[in-house]
């Protein structure tokens, strides 16, 4: 169960050390237009949200507890550098996070993944623990990892793929 989308959030994870690598720490939370989701703030929601996967899944998350109001939903971004953690550490909490997330999806018993979700939106879109994990764990994430790419030319900062 959930081999594919282990496959691509692997993936996923990967492409995403490779967009943050070579950005120069101190402009990790520049914000070329008003509201644009910087990599700091980025990196740091999808650490919360894997959390909340692994919430779902009945596993602790890892993520401080002040990151829920730094990062969490109705969050803001801020062009304030100091305001976030380090490069470093906001990726090896993505990487912790989804890398348990893979783990427990793949353990977690067919009840659960094909029960209705508990949280408050995507109910009638992703109606069950298993459509909103997937969604997670591929399409949340790959959309996320997008802006960084989009952020990187607005900082002259070219492609990660090679291709």
């Amino acid at each position: 169960m959930f081999e594919r989308e282990s496959t691509l959030c692997t993936f996923a994870l990967g492409y995403c050390r490779k967009l943050v690598q070579d950005i120069p720490e101190e402009k990790l939370a520049n914000q070329p237009a008003p509201g644009m989701n910087h990599p700091a703030w980025v990196l740091g929601h999808l650490a919360i949200v894997g959390d909340s996967a692994l919430l779902m899944l009945g596993q602790r998350g890892h993520c401080p507890r002040e990151w829920r109001a730094l990062f969490g939903m109705g969050s803001q971004p801020v062009a304030d550098r100091s305001v976030y953690p380090s490069c470093r550490e906001l990726l090896e909490m993505v990487e912790t996070n989804y890398r348990a997330v893979i783990t427990a999806v793949q353990a977690a018993p067919a009840e659960l993944i094909d029960a209705p979700h508990k949280a408050p939106f995507f109910k009638e879109e992703l109606p069950t623990v298993g459509d909103l994990l997937g969604h997670i764990m591929t399409t949340h994430f790959s959309m996320h990892a997008g802006q960084i790419s989009a952020w990187r030319r607005t900082q002259g900062l070219g492609g990660v793929l090679g291709l």
